[in-house]
């Protein structure tokens, strides 16, 4: 039978709701199905047939609030974005920006280097959720330009699991009055932690944070916080360690849990 990630579920739920009607029939048809014989694991966006990837990104593009400059023909807007080839996603590379001028794609990587391919004649293909695709002429390799997504989380991230593509555009850059800033390394200012009500053991709440946000983890999502919120003001804070984080979070989802229980995951905060 086909099973898939938590993530991934919840996703798939809220782009069905928005989805055509002939969509909405598929995504009933293809999760009715099961393989013969053969497990079948969705963990990651790209392991999802296309054109339910294409819905999922028509959902979430609207909230993402990065596009990618030159998708729309009416828009003028840059932001970070995903340069990887085509059935190549072991190797992506963030991108503050991606420029299409004609055939000549102008990528800045996150880490300041630039580079400019030149697409083949009437290959570039541009869609309506700011996914991107061309071939390159000298190459021939096929690339797309995508918006950062969740599951992003799992290379951007020094925690490596699925953050909210928000909170990862702002591990790419963040901006200043003089513009966008590359920042030494992708992994600055994060942090997460868990916190424990003070003289309890219960641990009531985990929140992720970063130079743009703080996200509070509820009923298995991150949900973005105020930043004058102060729920956890009362409380005894760990660090969760960035090498057992899914774990964690995974125990975490199911709770209630104690801070025995996760003795393993976290590290007392230092300072």
């Amino acid at each position: 039978m086909r099973t898939i990630s938590s993530d991934l579920s919840h996703r798939l739920a809220a782009a069905f709701q928005v989805g055509e009607p002939q969509d909405k029939a598929a995504i009933g048809t293809w999760l009715s199905e099961s393989s013969e014989g053969v497990d079948e694991d969705y963990s990651t966006l790209e392991d999802l047939p296309d054109w339910i990837q294409d819905l999922i990104h028509l959902w979430e593009d609207a909230q993402s609030g990065v596009r990618v400059r030159g998708a729309d023909p009416d828009e003028d807007e840059s932001g970070p974005a995903v340069l990887v080839t085509l059935n190549g996603y072991a190797d992506p590379r963030a991108a503050l920006s991606v420029v299409f001028d004609g055939d000549n794609v102008d990528v800045r990587f996150a880490d300041g280097s630039t580079e400019t391919l030149v697409a083949a004649s009437g290959t570039i293909e541009k869609s309506r959720t700011g996914i991107v695709r061309f071939s390159d002429s000298e190459s021939g390799a096929d690339y797309i330009v995508r918006p950062i997504e969740e599951s992003d989380g799992y290379w951007l991230s020094k925690y490596q699991t699925a953050l909210p593509d928000q909170a990862l555009s702002g591990l790419v850059s963040q901006t200043s009055e003089e513009g966008p800033i590359v920042a030494e390394t992708i992994e600055d200012g994060e942090s997460m932690i868990a916190y424990q009500e003070r003289g309890e053991t219960d641990i009531i709440g985990v929140a992720y944070y970063n130079e743009i946000g703080k996200w509070v983890r509820i009923g298995g999502d991150w949900i973005q916080a105020a930043h004058d919120d102060d729920q956890f003001n009362d409380t005894v804070a760990y660090e969760v360690l960035p090498e057992t984080v899914d774990d964690f979070l995974q125990v975490f989802d199911t709770g209630p849990l104690s801070s025995g229980d996760v003795k393993k995951y976290l590290s007392p905060l230092k300072g």
